[in-house]
């Protein structure tokens, strides 16, 4: 069965266009719509019969994603909300609907945190925006949406501690408890963040004593957020807590 670990790594995988993740094999190719930066696959663990609808997450080099950024950072139905349905009507094909997670890293586990609450299926996710504001806007706009209770509902967040992404975007949803921080940053990765703001500081002395610390602070600042969001980073991190190594039982 799906450990989240297994999770964490296909959320890995998706974006290195793996078609295999250890035991769980890739079916078919990645689902992508031109000009929307989306990007999802489904993997198969065969031998225990379960699925994994897999999202990617921002490509910085696609506007669409950004775009879809902006709007849920804005609590508004991301564009990419409308590719994600599509994603999920086709892989409802070639999946059995009563063994499959949606997962995903970063506006992928938010969009498939709004598949999760739309349609009931078990969701891990792995820093994640926060999306309840987003799939309220869903809702407004289209009446009469049915959604799945989140007291009844199979869903885990998993952030890291300094990941901004995942704090700054409103609530998860989810009932209470479901999101879990873990640390994915040490101290090799503060000190690379003390060189990045010097780097910054030595930018903004061009402005002065003052220029010099704002630019110290956005450097190191800016250096600790990249490496605490990293997906990779939060599979090592993820793989130290024996739980997470555990089989979830949620199919």
């Amino acid at each position: 069965m799906a450990s989240v670990l297994e999770l964490a790594k296909l959320s890995a995988a998706v974006y290195k266009n793996s078609q295999a993740c250890e035991e769980w094999l890739r079916i078919g190719l990645p689902y992508r719509e031109e000009g929307s930066g989306f990007c999802s696959a489904i993997y198969h663990k065969g031998k225990v019969g379960e699925y994994a609808l897999v999202i990617a997450g921002t490509d910085p080099t696609e506007v669409d994603d950004l775009r879809s950024d902006a709007q849920l950072f804005l609590g508004r139905m991301p564009d990419q909300y409308r590719v994600a349905r599509t994603a999920y009507a086709l892989a409802a094909q070639f999946v059995d609907p009563d063994a499959t997670y949606l997962t995903g890293h970063s506006l992928g586990g938010g969009l498939a945190s709004m598949l999760g609450k739309e349609h009931g299926d078990p969701v891990v996710t792995f820093n994640a925006p926060g999306m309840a504001r987003a799939f309220a806007d869903v809702q407004r706009r289209e009446g009469g949406l049915s959604a799945a209770s989140d007291e009844t509902r199979k869903v885990l967040h998993v952030c890291a501690v300094m990941d901004v992404v995942s704090r700054g975007t409103g609530a998860h949803m989810g009932a209470g408890g479901k999101v879990e921080r873990i640390r994915s940053i040490g101290a090799r990765d503060v000190l690379f963040a003390v060189g990045a703001g010097a780097v910054g500081g030595l930018i903004g002395s061009v402005a002065g004593p003052a220029g010099t610390g704002a630019g110290i602070a956005a450097g190191a600042g800016g250096a600790i957020a990249l490496r605490a969001h990293s997906i990779d980073r939060l599979v090592a991190a993820v793989a130290g807590h024996g739980k997470y190594c555990e089989d979830l039982g949620w199919v």
